[in-house]
């Protein structure tokens, strides 16, 4: 075969290949690729997580959410729909569950509601890391969760940024969160830096998180853990 006709069947495979979906997406591919590398190093987590959430279940999150989500996690929530089990468990980061369609609908409603009744009497009370990255608010509607401690406290996305942050930087917030942290300043970002967390020598396996990271909540560890202006 002439090398031309080589080439055009290889732009033709991958032209088809994409139409159909046949080839893996960097957002599938980001999601997957932590999620391996947490089985590798801790091979109990495996069976976690639960299976992806399906379409319909995507477009009723699509439409509760008033933001535009980014594509990598609503590929990591077409793979694995939050946990696994009865109560939908996992700590998937570091101790910290992944949460499922339903439960970051449930998480974000409960948040627009508190952010309409908070008259923020106490912005001054609250701080961010780096500073001014967050805006000083209890709760905002413009944060959206994706992940819980099962203590009042989320790790989401900020739609509505401090005037030294982005907007899709990825913070915590929640009741226990005075002082609030930019973690990174995207999703895949954050998933980055996940993975890079798995092999710090103070990551271990955990009786009551799984694993983690100095066997505390994954926000604290990062506080210890990495500086922050």
């Amino acid at each position: 075969m002439k090398p031309i006709y080589v080439v055009l069947a290889v732009v033709i495979l991958l032209t088809t290949a994409a139409i159909w979906g046949l080839r893996p997406s960097n957002q599938t591919s980001a999601w997957s690729q932590y999620t391996e590398a947490v089985y590798k190093a801790f091979p109990s987590q495996k069976g976690t997580l639960a299976k992806g959430a399906t379409d319909t279940q995507i477009d009723k999150l699509l439409a509760a959410i008033l933001h535009q989500l980014p594509p990598e996690l609503i590929a990591a929530l077409k793979l694995n729909n939050g946990g696994a089990g009865r109560h939908g468990s996992n700590s998937i980061f570091f101790g910290t569950q992944m949460l499922s369609v339903d439960g970051i609908i449930r998480d974000y409603e409960n948040w627009v509601l508190i952010s309409r009744e908070d008259p923020q009497d106490y912005a001054d009370d609250y701080t961010s890391v780096p500073h001014d990255t967050i805006k000083p608010m209890y709760t905002n509607s413009a944060w959206v969760p994706f992940a819980a401690d099962g203590a009042g406290n989320n790790i989401g996305i900020d739609f509505d940024p401090g005037p030294n942050g982005r907007s899709g930087q990825i913070i915590s917030f929640g009741a226990d969160e005075i002082e609030k942290l930019k973690i990174a300043d995207s999703y895949p970002e954050f998933l980055t830096l996940m993975q890079s967390l798995l092999t710090h020598p103070k990551t271990r396996a955990s009786e009551s998180r799984g694993f983690s990271l100095s066997d505390i909540y994954i926000v604290d560890a990062l506080k210890e853990v990495r500086p922050h202006k």
